[in-house]
Parts: structure tokens; sequence; C-alpha cells
């Protein structure tokens, strides 16, 4: 049950275009794959939550399998717990590996919604942002920060126009979100507080295009009603947000279909990780020029939403034993490369546990991952000094949840040195 590359928009498998991967991937399989399974979570904080019950309940059974005392118990599930935390803490930061769309020379393909670090949201800068559209196949995209246009004059002048145009996700006093993409600068503060409609209207005015992003989340106002206030499209498929079920989704194209709306499929990249499943094909734009693409836009035109996924269930049961789903549809579309290069790792950590100094370097794990947590802290703090006070996710959630899980590993090394 392997992972295809299909279209949303047609209904139909893709032939024309392939997903390749770096040999980074498969070199670092166990935490690569990790990496791919974190990002494509439909619920978040439900499905991390479950990993984190079953591995103390499977902590606890295997201590009791072992006779240990209640307080052993403790200690090693602290251990098991904050190494699971600290994976996803480095799948989130660091583009471990990504995949890489490949299609026919002249092809253009958009990401029309991403943020960078100028977003209240975002972590990563405009020149990482560049850098992870190239390395998954995007010839260009909009960055779209929420509330404002700050972020586009940030980036080089030889990107403006050419791999990145001017947008912006804006909030309505009716609390829909709306993307409006621009092939000009425009002053962001000008949509702040106003209806669906008036944004709409005005960003018509001045020759721009509005969609609606990821419907489904806040699911304010219905398709006809947004079509009727003059809605240009609506995202079909967004990376941050996937919890949208195949027949909602498939009405929904129907509907844009139907209504000769625009169809998108998005990465909404915030900066976590450096993996997406979606790529939007515009047929008949050349890739880097700005007009034909506003233009494609303006009209209407049907696009390619491309999508690479394999068919999982989700729901209740899904959610409550994430771990063995989730390690069951790893397993079930596991590749060949995949696989030797989780063997390899396998081997070499039987083989280096049976030398000494792998026993003398596991008692310095919880240094080594506290410290290098807390170093990780005071760079997402430096980073976020110049972009006050409107990033906030840097200062009040990423760091001090770094910074916790780094203090615990601390706390936890100190315990296993008492034990020992």
């Amino acid at each position: 049950m392997h992972k295809e590359l299909f279209d949303l928009v047609s209904g139909q498998p893709v032939t024309d275009c392939t997903i390749v991967w770096p040999a980074l991937r498969y070199i670092l399989e166990p935490l690569t794959g990790f990496a791919e399974y974190i990002l494509s979570f439909t619920r978040y904080i439900v499905q991390l939550v479950s990993w984190i019950a079953w591995l103390m309940i499977v902590t606890a059974g295997w201590a009791i399998v072992r006779k240990k005392t209640l307080r052993d118990a403790g200690v090693n599930g602290m251990g098991v717990v904050l190494f699971f935390l600290t994976v996803v803490v480095v799948v989130l930061v660091f583009p471990l590996s990504w995949p890489r769309l490949v299609t026919p020379s002249g092809t253009a393909v958009v990401d029309f919604h991403s943020h960078t670090f100028y977003s209240h949201d975002g972590i990563k800068s405009p020149t990482q942002s560049i850098a992870f559209h190239r390395r998954l196949g995007y010839t260009e995209f909009f960055v779209t920060e929420h509330g404002h246009t700050n972020g586009f004059p940030q980036f080089s002048a030889a990107a403006q126009y050419a791999t990145v145009f001017p947008g912006m996700q804006v909030s309505t006093k009716e609390r829909v979100s709306l993307l409006i993409f621009a092939d000009r600068q425009f002053d962001g503060a000008e949509f702040r507080d106003k209806t669906v409609s008036q944004v709409i209207d005005l960003a018509h005015r001045y020759g721009f295009v509005v969609v609606c992003p990821h419907w489904w989340k806040w699911r304010y106002f219905s398709w006809d009603e947004l079509y009727k206030k003059g809605i240009d499209g609506f995202e079909i498929y967004n990376a941050g947000y996937r919890n949208f079920s195949a027949e909602e989704r498939a009405r929904l194209v129907q509907f844009c279909r139907d209504n000769h709306l625009v169809m998108l499929g998005n990465t909404d990249w915030h900066g976590w990780g450096s993996m997406t499943d979606v790529w939007t094909v515009v047929p008949g734009v050349t890739p880097g020029v700005g007009a034909p693409l506003m233009q494609f836009l303006r009209e209407h035109r049907s696009s390619r939403v491309l999508v690479n996924l394999q068919p999982e269930a989700q729901g209740t049961l899904r959610y409550f034993f994430e771990p063995f789903c989730g390690a069951y549809y790893y397993f079930s579309a596991i590749t060949v490369p995949q696989a030797c290069g989780l063997m390899g790792w396998i081997i070499v950590i039987v083989i280096a546990g049976r030398f000494s100094w792998c026993a003398q370097f596991r008692r310095l794990i919880p240094q080594i991952f506290g410290l290098g947590l807390l170093a990780l802290v005071f760079y997402c703090l430096f980073i976020w000094l110049p972009l006050r006070p409107e990033n906030t996710i840097l200062n009040r959630l990423l760091a001090p949840i770094i910074a916790v899980i780094g203090v615990l590993w601390l706390v936890y090394g100190k315990v296993q040195n008492k034990k020992n």
C-alpha cells in the first residue's frame, strides 16, 4: 500500500510527474521516516498525546514484567517520553529530508500560501523559505503573512516577482480567513477590520484575487454564501490542516468546477520541518513570470492539485491507537531503500551496544540533549529579538517548550547518575 501521486481536481492518478527523495532520506531513515509521519498528522495534539500515553503505559508494563520499583518505572518512563519529545522537536525544527516534485520542463509549480517569521506564528526566514520551496520542486510561491505584507520586502530584489510574489492572509470581522494574491506590493492595513464582502470588493478594485483557505477549519459561511460574496476560489487541500474528509473535499471540488472557481492546494508552511504532500501545477504559465500567473488566477482557470497520499483511516479509534496505526501504515508503505536504511541503523546500534564505550556514551545522552536543547532556546530567542512584537510563537511557545524539555533532560541525568 504505497503512496500515490494523485490529482484532486481531475480525480486521476498522475503519470507525467514523480516524487524523488535525496539520498539523505535513506541514510537517516529512522529519523526521516518519523519526520514524514509526524508532519502528516491530521490532529496534532490528539495524536501526540496518544503517543505519550502509550509510551508511559508500555514503559510501566515493562517495569512490572521486570519487577522494577515504582520509582524506577517513573524514571524510565520519563526518559522514554523525553526522547520521544526530543525527536519531535528535531523533526519540526530541522530540514532533515524532503520530497521533490519532478515535472516536465517549463511547468509552473506554485505554493499560494506560506509564511515566514514575520508572521506571528512563523519560525523561518525569507531565505529559508526560498530554500524550502526550491528543495520541494516549487518554481514560485506567494508569501501570505498574517494581517500584513511586511514579509515580502525582506526577500531579495532578485527573488521578488520572479520566485516570490506578494500576498496576505487576513481575518475578517466575521473571523473568516481569506488569502489575497497580488502582482504588486500593497498596504495590508487597508484590508484589516473589514467584512468578507468589503475585503473581496477592495481586492477586486485593485485587480487582486481572493481565495478562502482551509474552509473546513472554521466553516464560517457556506460555499455558496462565499461565492455570492465574490470569492475567487477555495483551497481544496492544505498541508497544515489535513482534517478534511475525501468525501467532503470531492463535493467542494465539484462546487468549484460548477461555479468556475479557482482550486488550490497549498503548504501553509510556517517553517515546521521540510515536508509537504501537495503541489499546485499551473498549466500554461511560464515559471517565474508574474503577469501570466495573476491572469491565470483572475480568469479562474483550472489548475492541477497534486497530492502524494497513502489512504489511511482517521477517527477516534485511529487516534486512540495512534502509535500502532502509525507503525502499521509506515511498514505497509515502506520501500526497499527505506528498509535498507532502517536495517542498517539497527545493525549499527546492535554492534555498538557490544562495546563498553557505548554504555559510557549512553550516560552522557541526558547532558548532551539537555545542553543542546538549551542552546536551541537561546538561538530561538536570538532570532526573535529583532522580530518583536510581531512574532510571538518563538518566545511564547517554541522556546519555553524546548527549555522545559532541556531542563528535564538535565534533571533526568542527575537522577540516573544517583541511581547508578
